[in-house]
């Protein structure tokens, strides 16, 4: 991020055409105020910071962007047959909703209220992974032992945020605790209802007439059609580069806009 302010003649940066400092930077980012108290303030500075770039990184150049956009030839058939189970009978596009792929944002919180079907907080379920009482999830105890539930429904115990699916193919094991290794397990998972009937489960969740040829078109949807290449193969701005240190490993090299493979 600092590539276009580096000093082409020597050490430190430059700022339209002049030098400059990191307390400059922060002046023109955060305010005068703030940037006089910049050390006292650094971990509120360097937090917003990484989180602005953060929100940078968007992986929005998947085969189903493509689709969607009108290249019909983006997914492959058995995709296509996966993205017709997705939003038909595998009732997936209840939690898993919008370009995000999940009820558990702001657009779907303003579109939708605060609250969800069962009455609890708006992108938590419980889906009947574990008992509930083993981990209370979004009712479970916050700071100064209050609740992160702020509907208090029963439907809060157990329950966790749903998450995005992009590139959902490189983030396993899955489910809060991790308790399923592939995305085939998890395909199945939803196939049977969950497997825990717990007082508390979303009522959405139920068992769904999903046949083997159905499941192996989701798991190739969820794992060919969600992929942003650049993610996978690490190319920028999704790349990991970094400043060559003295003993570093030759298997962990600094990438650049090239990443470590080709995309198509």
């Amino acid at each position: 991020m600092l590539g276009g302010l580096a000093n082409p003649d020597g050490p430190g940066l430059v700022c339209s055409g002049a030098p400059c400092s990191y307390g400059d930077l922060i002046a023109a980012a955060f305010g005068d105020e703030l940037a006089g108290a910049a050390e006292a303030n650094f971990s509120m500075i360097w937090g917003e910071a990484v989180a602005a770039y953060e929100a940078t990184l968007i992986p929005d150049q998947t085969p189903l962007d493509r689709y969607l956009a009108g290249n019909t030839g983006a997914l492959t058939a058995q995709q296509q047959r996966g993205l017709d189970r997705f939003t038909g009978k595998g009732n997936c596009t209840k939690c898993h909703a919008g370009a995000l792929l999940s009820d558990a944002t702001v657009g779907f919180y303003q579109a939708s209220g605060s609250v969800n079907r069962d009455g609890g907080d708006q992108g938590f379920h419980n889906l009947g992974v574990r008992p509930t009482a083993e981990d209370l999830g979004r009712a479970g105890p916050g700071p100064a032992g209050i609740a992160y539930s702020v509907s208090g429904s029963a439907f809060d115990r157990g329950a966790f945020k749903t998450p995005g699916l992009r590139n959902v193919k490189l983030t396993a094991p899955y489910f809060h605790n991790g308790g399923k290794a592939t995305l085939a397990d998890v395909v199945a998972f939803y196939a049977r209802g969950g497997d825990f009937a717990n007082p508390e489960r979303a009522r959405d969740l139920q068992p769904r007439s999903l046949d083997a040829g159905d499941q192996a078109a989701l798991v190739e949807f969820l794992t060919g059609g969600l992929t942003d290449c650049r993610v996978e193969q690490q190319r920028a701005p999704f790349d990991h580069p970094a400043l060559p240190l003295p003993g570093r490993s030759a298997d962990l090299p600094a990438t650049g806009a090239a990443g470590l493979g080709s995309c198509p």
